[in-house]
């Protein structure tokens, strides 16, 4: 699978390593919501670990990695759905 923002290219597990290595800037934090833009189209992705039953939003930082990758996760979803 190819990398949304660069041209690495690998398996989609270890893609997930190589995003939140180089491409973790590309998340938007508000409160609990964790948001991606997608690179090629208008569409918005987001996790919102608000949503987590018995985590509160302080608790959740502590998995902010753990998180950043769900939102990747989602992001290659929409874009094997849309762009494939």
């Amino acid at each position: 699978m190819r990398c949304p923002y660069c041209s690495e290219l690998k398996g989609r597990m270890l893609l997930h390593r190589h995003l939140l290595d180089s491409h973790a800037d590309e998340v938007e934090l508000d409160g609990a919501v964790y948001r991606l833009d997608c690179p090629r189209c208008s569409e918005t992705v987001e996790v919102d670990v608000s949503q987590a039953p018995g985590v509160s939003e302080e608790e959740a930082r502590g998995y902010a990695d753990d998180v950043t990758v769900m939102a990747f996760d989602v992001l290659l979803d929409h874009m094997e759905d849309s762009h494939q």
